[in-house]
Protein backbone atom coordinates (compact mmCIF):
# COMPACT_ATOMS: atom_id res chain seq x y z
CA UNK A 1 0.00 0.00 0.00
CA UNK A 2 1.54 3.35 -1.02
CA UNK A 3 2.30 5.87 1.69
CA UNK A 4 0.23 9.00 1.92
CA UNK A 5 1.64 12.50 2.31
CA UNK A 6 0.94 12.48 6.04
CA UNK A 7 2.87 9.21 6.44
CA UNK A 8 5.83 10.60 4.51
CA UNK A 9 5.85 13.81 6.56
CA UNK A 10 5.64 11.77 9.77
CA UNK A 11 8.58 9.61 8.66
CA UNK A 12 10.67 12.70 7.87
CA UNK A 13 9.70 14.31 11.19
CA UNK A 14 10.68 11.18 13.10
CA UNK A 15 14.07 10.99 11.36
CA UNK A 16 14.73 14.64 12.26
CA UNK A 17 13.64 14.01 15.86
CA UNK A 18 15.97 10.99 16.05
CA UNK A 19 18.87 13.18 14.90
CA UNK A 20 18.00 15.84 17.48
CA UNK A 21 17.63 13.17 20.17
CA UNK A 22 21.13 11.87 19.47
CA UNK A 23 22.48 15.42 19.83
CA UNK A 24 20.52 15.91 23.07
CA UNK A 25 21.94 12.66 24.49
CA UNK A 26 25.46 13.65 23.50
CA UNK A 27 25.17 16.84 25.59
CA UNK A 28 22.92 15.32 28.30
CA UNK A 29 20.11 17.77 27.55
CA UNK A 30 16.39 17.20 27.94
CA UNK A 31 14.24 18.22 24.96
CA UNK A 32 13.25 21.44 26.78
CA UNK A 33 16.86 22.24 27.72
CA UNK A 34 17.95 21.60 24.12
CA UNK A 35 15.27 23.94 22.81
CA UNK A 36 16.13 26.49 25.50
CA UNK A 37 19.82 26.47 24.66
CA UNK A 38 19.08 26.95 20.95
CA UNK A 39 16.54 29.71 21.72
CA UNK A 40 19.07 31.94 23.47
CA UNK A 41 20.91 34.02 20.90
CA UNK A 42 24.57 34.92 21.53
CA UNK A 43 25.07 38.36 23.12
CA UNK A 44 21.35 38.63 24.04
CA UNK A 45 19.86 38.83 27.53
CA UNK A 46 16.41 37.38 28.16
CA UNK A 47 13.97 37.40 31.04
CA UNK A 48 11.85 34.39 32.01
CA UNK A 49 8.76 35.73 30.23
CA UNK A 50 10.59 36.13 26.93
CA UNK A 51 12.06 32.65 27.06
CA UNK A 52 8.86 30.97 28.18
CA UNK A 53 7.17 32.41 25.08
CA UNK A 54 10.01 31.25 22.83
CA UNK A 55 9.88 27.78 24.36
CA UNK A 56 6.11 27.54 24.39
CA UNK A 57 6.18 26.64 28.09
CA UNK A 58 4.57 28.04 31.21
CA UNK A 59 6.69 30.47 33.19
CA UNK A 60 7.08 27.96 36.03
CA UNK A 61 8.21 25.18 33.67
CA UNK A 62 10.57 27.48 31.75
CA UNK A 63 12.02 28.69 35.07
CA UNK A 64 12.93 25.10 35.95
CA UNK A 65 14.50 24.60 32.52
CA UNK A 66 16.51 27.80 32.90
CA UNK A 67 17.63 26.80 36.41
CA UNK A 68 18.94 23.50 35.05
CA UNK A 69 20.78 25.25 32.19
CA UNK A 70 22.29 27.67 34.75
CA UNK A 71 23.23 24.79 37.08
CA UNK A 72 24.95 22.97 34.21
CA UNK A 73 26.89 26.07 33.19
CA UNK A 74 25.18 26.85 29.87
CA UNK A 75 23.50 30.04 31.05
CA UNK A 76 24.39 32.74 33.52
CA UNK A 77 21.61 34.14 35.70
CA UNK A 78 21.64 37.89 36.28
CA UNK A 79 19.71 39.33 39.23
CA UNK A 80 18.97 43.04 39.36
CA UNK A 81 19.49 45.16 42.47
CA UNK A 82 16.24 47.05 41.83
CA UNK A 83 14.16 43.88 41.92
CA UNK A 84 15.84 40.69 43.13
CA UNK A 85 12.87 38.62 41.91
CA UNK A 86 13.70 39.41 38.29
CA UNK A 87 16.06 36.90 36.69
CA UNK A 88 17.58 37.47 33.30
CA UNK A 89 19.85 35.01 31.54
CA UNK A 90 22.54 34.96 28.90
CA UNK A 91 24.80 32.31 27.41
CA UNK A 92 28.05 31.48 29.18
CA UNK A 93 31.21 30.57 27.28
CA UNK A 94 30.26 26.89 27.70
CA UNK A 95 26.76 27.67 26.41
CA UNK A 96 28.14 29.55 23.41
CA UNK A 97 30.51 26.70 22.51
CA UNK A 98 27.87 23.99 22.96
CA UNK A 99 25.25 25.96 21.02
CA UNK A 100 27.74 26.48 18.20
CA UNK A 101 28.60 22.74 18.11
CA UNK A 102 24.91 21.85 17.98
CA UNK A 103 24.30 24.37 15.18
CA UNK A 104 27.21 22.87 13.24
CA UNK A 105 25.68 19.39 13.58
CA UNK A 106 22.30 20.69 12.38
CA UNK A 107 23.99 22.49 9.46
CA UNK A 108 25.74 19.23 8.52
CA UNK A 109 22.34 17.52 8.34
CA UNK A 110 21.06 20.31 6.10
CA UNK A 111 24.13 20.10 3.85
CA UNK A 112 23.73 16.33 3.60
CA UNK A 113 20.16 16.78 2.36
CA UNK A 114 21.02 19.64 -0.01
CA UNK A 115 23.97 17.78 -1.52
CA UNK A 116 21.67 15.01 -2.77
CA UNK A 117 19.44 17.25 -4.88
CA UNK A 118 20.11 19.23 -8.06
CA UNK A 119 19.48 22.96 -7.58
CA UNK A 120 16.33 22.91 -9.69
CA UNK A 121 14.82 20.17 -7.53
CA UNK A 122 15.88 21.93 -4.33
CA UNK A 123 13.96 25.05 -5.32
CA UNK A 124 10.88 22.98 -6.10
CA UNK A 125 11.24 20.94 -2.90
CA UNK A 126 11.56 24.05 -0.73
CA UNK A 127 8.52 25.67 -2.33
CA UNK A 128 6.49 22.48 -1.98
CA UNK A 129 7.47 22.06 1.69
CA UNK A 130 6.59 25.70 2.39
CA UNK A 131 3.18 25.21 0.75
CA UNK A 132 2.61 22.06 2.77
CA UNK A 133 3.60 23.85 5.98
CA UNK A 134 1.14 26.66 5.22
CA UNK A 135 -1.64 24.18 4.46
CA UNK A 136 -1.09 22.33 7.73
CA UNK A 137 -1.21 25.57 9.74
Amino acid sequence: MPEGIFDIVTTIKNKCLDKELSIQKEYYLSPAEYKGLLSVEPDEIYNCNQLSKKLGLSISRSSRVLEKLIKNGYLKGIKYKEDRRVLKVKLTEKGLITRKKIKIRLDECEKNIISRFPKTELYLLENTLNKLSNIIN
